[in-house]
């Protein structure tokens, strides 16, 4: 029955994303991926680095997801959505692996399917759905590893491969592989040094690509994309849980939610109280279960976060983003459906089918309500639908959704970045994040009469366009 309802929500998972790949068009960030998709390998590697924002492995995924079946939107996007529906099984292999009765282990599953960050993240073309997939098979590789009597070579290499699988996604990777040698050593001492082993390849490749970023550029700004991201502050605390349950966008909705993982956190930190494991334990079986699943849920979940917000209040540049911090939400969910097993008989059975209520309404109407991507194809059919027309942008990505549509629709628009438009006096618009609108000085300085802004209403970044008329010289 438990392998039933498994394949229940897996299917559940799958009907919420599978039917609305192609509900939106592409933008900005997915039509870069695909540009780096579309490269041969060199180029595509020699673009990521250029790029600095991940390492090259989603891109390498995805070239080799275009290979098979081409570069469709709705091809593109079977690749995060399969990635967000595996999820769902493998929350469930975690929630076993850390010893919870299939009870709770559904409920995780649950909330994994209905998580409003992975529901948005399963239809946009980057690697997030595939980093929350990746992470959780990591945890588990990790906490099946702690627990074996003697660890053998292939269950090293196995968790080593998703460690490298992690890092290669993106550079919160490395936090999950340094979470669960951390929470090894915290539980089992005995099984450190072959989860530290594990891990020495993912560190040695991550800290090798962010050389070879650093020398690439030497002289040069690293991490200058970065300007846009804000220091969190106490309100990105208090929504950040909102990312794994739905909130239905209100006050008390996201009292609830907080407080649910307030009081999941605590209940795990009462269960992790303790000693750890002797040094000679055959088995993680000689400790109570419980307090070992909380400790690896504790510093899964709280790790990423805590580092990343410390960083981003204490060095120049902020690193916190939400959808980069998808790594912690299945530890997230395991704490919340741990916290229920507190509760006994009936009390038990009610905080299950509230939470799971809950849940599978808040997060797919929190999908719904998001903003939503602008309709880039209809925009560029707007634009040059009866005429050629060129389009300025301050910077070049902001352009390449304009350039994807205007070759799939065979329009003729032409997109130049500011410098080239004004000294050639040409383009019909100019399109920009709001935040760089003192930019526009360098068309007016050219001699351009800029309109008032159009907001797209983008998913983040947002983007105005501006129309342009140009003053006789």
């Amino acid at each position: 029955m438990a392998l039933l309802a498994i394949a229940g929500i897996t299917l559940l998972a799958a009907l919420l994303r599978f039917p609305f790949l192609s509900a939106e068009d592409l933008w900005f960030d997915e039509v870069f991926s695909v540009v780096l998709a579309s490269q041969d390998l060199a180029e595509l590697i020699r673009r990521a680095l250029a790029d600095q924002t991940n390492p090259p492995g989603f891109y390498l995924a995805l070239w080799g997801w275009t290979h098979l079946g081409g570069v469709h939107p709705a091809w593109l996007r079977a690749l995060p959505a399969l990635a967000g529906t595996l999820t769902v099984p493998a929350v469930a292999w975690l929630a076993r692996a850390l010893g919870m009765r299939w009870a709770p282990a559904l409920l995780a599953a649950l909330l994994a399917a209905v998580s409003p960050l992975l529901l948005a993240m399963s239809l946009e073309v980057r690697a997030y759905a595939l980093l929350a997939l990746v992470s959780t098979l990591s945890l588990t590789l990790g906490v099946r590893l702690a627990r074996r009597d003697d660890p053998s070579r292939w269950a090293v290499a196995g968790l080593a491969v998703a460690n490298l699988a992690l890092v290669s996604l993106h550079y919160f990777g490395a936090l999950v592989v340094v979470a669960g040698v951390v929470a090894t050593w915290w539980t089992n001492r005995s099984r450190a040094r072959a989860t530290f082993l594990a891990a020495l390849p993912a560190g040695a490749a991550i800290l090798g690509w962010i050389g070879v970023v650093v020398v690439a550029y030497a002289g040069r700004r690293v991490g200058a994309n970065t300007a846009w991201i804000r220091p969190p502050g106490p309100g990105e605390l208090r929504t950040f849980s909102a990312n794994a349950i739905g909130t239905f966008g209100t006050g008390w909705g996201s009292l609830f939610v907080n407080a649910t993982m307030l009081v999941a956190v605590l209940v795990a930190a009462w269960h992790a109280r303790g000693e750890r494991a002797p040094r000679n334990a055959a088995t993680l079986g000689e400790v109570d279960i419980a307090r070992v699943r909380a400790r690896w849920l504790l510093v899964a979940a709280l790790m990423p976060v805590t580092t990343v917000f410390f960083i981003s209040e204490l060095a120049p540049r902020s690193i916190w983003v939400a959808r980069y911090l998808i790594v912690t939400l299945p530890p997230l969910w395991l704490l919340a459906a741990d916290a229920v097993e507190v509760a006994s008989g009936a009390a038990r059975t009610a905080a299950i089918t509230a939470l799971a209520t809950w849940a599978c309404f808040a997060g797919p109407l929190a999908e719904l309500a998001r903003v939503h991507k602008p309709a880039w194809s209809l925009v560029v059919r707007a634009l040059a639908g009866g005429a050629p027309a060129t389009v300025c942008v301050n910077e070049p990505y902001l352009g390449l959704p304009l350039e994807y549509y205007a070759l799939e629709t065979r329009l003729k628009l032409r997109v130049l970045e500011f410098p080239a438009c004004g000294a050639a006096h040409v383009g019909a618009y100019a399109l920009l994040r709001p935040e760089t609108s003192t930019s526009l000085e360098l068309l007016r300085r050219s001699g351009a009469v800029v309109g008032s802004a159009r907001a797209l209403n983008s998913a983040f970044p947002d983007a105005d366009l501006h129309v342009l008329r140009w003053r006789a010289r």
